[in-house]
């Protein structure tokens, strides 16, 4: 059987995680629009994403689902996370993701000749 991890455990990690990388994990608390995402991760080079926390094994109410889903048809993603395992697979992506937009703008930035770039 699979490890239960805790909903509060993986949380602490992830704003941590989100933290040693330059980013804030702000805490969803909103009263006004239940159903939103636990956590809206905000990451260097405006990186946004969007994620749920549950205990191993929990599943999204059908609020949750609801909200989530209309957050995928606005072209957001939503990260369920419920192990360590997902959790790196969450943060393995948003490495990549923060690696390749630093490596275009270095490329970019390396383009400009000193004309160019005092017109920025």
């Amino acid at each position: 059987m699979k490890d239960v991890e805790s909903e509060k455990k993986l949380e602490a990690r992830l704003v941590s995680e989100i933290k040693r990388r330059g980013g804030i994990a702000v805490k969803n608390t909103s009263q006004f629009h239940r159903g939103l995402p636990d956590r809206i991760v905000l990451l260097p080079y405006h990186t946004l994403a969007f994620v749920e926390l549950k205990t191993t094994g929990e599943r999204s109410t059908a609020l949750q689902a609801a909200v989530q889903g209309k957050l995928w048809q606005m072209g957001y993603t939503v990260y369920i996370v419920d192990s360590t395992g997902a959790l790196d697979a969450f943060l393995a992506k948003m490495d990549r993701r923060l690696a390749k937009i630093r490596q275009e703008e270095e490329t970019l930035m390396a383009e400009l000749t000193e004309e160019e770039f005092s017109e920025v």
